[in-house]
């Protein structure tokens, strides 16, 4: 009896395992874009404008991002241009980690640009996604 017992508990355990496996959500795997470029170091200092290189994007692209700095509760903003305008802008207080815009739909040369405000002296890691 002791053997059955063990045995069943062991095909317990099994067949647990195997159920929080099947339901369980998927692990942390992150959609990644096709193309990406950078990362590129923008730095700003107070009252100026940082930018990256340009890019082309066939018909959608997005902005990552990392900001850190001095005095950033002065603010600044993070803007997402292309060729038609302003696709994307922030304004942010602090540093940021990790921060995306979302994707848009265009076709056409784009940067990230970062506008600081007051005594804000911006420092960046930018990455240019497109398709």
């Amino acid at each position: 009896m002791h053997r059955s017992f063990s045995a069943a508990l062991a095909a317990a355990a099994l067949s647990t395992a195997v159920l929080s496996l099947a339901v369980a959500p998927a692990s942390a795997a992150v959609a990644r874009p096709g193309n990406a470029s950078g990362p590129f170091r923008v730095h700003s200092y107070s009252g100026t404008v940082g930018a990256t290189p340009g890019e082309w994007a066939g018909s959608s692209a997005q902005i990552c991002f990392d900001v850190r700095g001095s005095h950033l509760g002065d603010g600044y903003y993070v803007l997402f241009v292309s060729d038609s305008g302003i696709q994307w802008k922030a304004h942010y207080y602090g540093p940021k980690n990790k921060t995306c815009s979302p994707w848009k739909y265009f076709g056409g040369n784009f940067r990230a640009r970062i506008l600081p405000h007051g005594n804000a002296d911006v420092y960046a890691d930018i990455w240019l996604y497109y398709n």
